[in-house]
């Protein structure tokens, strides 16, 4: 479940050339663009960048929302917590892509409304 952090910002319009350390930075300002409808290559393109993936799991990606981490809050907990729970029977595990900012929140928040 893909639901936003550095993975789903544009990163044409969240990063810019940092000459200092001959890399790039996070435009000031900003806080990263994160787009509507989300489809970044790396994302979109999983499997074909990592193709060993396919030996080791069947993947099914979903976007649940795009946005940086520090907005996530009660409301997108319930959202993730209802997939989860409506999907839990026909996965084996899931993995959350997601922000570190609210991440320990998060999986909070989610192992209390999930238990059992």
């Amino acid at each position: 479940l893909h639901t936003g952090g550095t993975l789903g910002m544009d990163p044409n319009k969240s990063f810019e050339p940092d000459e200092v350390i001959s890399h790039t930075k996070l435009k000031e300002g900003t806080g990263g663009i994160y787009p509507s409808s989300l489809r970044p290559g790396y994302l979109e393109d999983l499997l074909e960048h990592v193709p060993e993936l396919q030996v080791m799991a069947n993947i099914d990606l979903r976007v649940v929302f795009n946005m940086d981490s520090s907005r996530v809050g009660p409301k997108e907990w319930i959202k993730m917590a209802r997939l989860l729970d409506k999907h839990r029977d026909r996965y084996d595990a899931f993995v959350v892509v997601h922000g570190t900012d609210t991440l320990a929140y998060t999986a909070a928040a989610l192992s209390l409304m999930l238990a059992g």
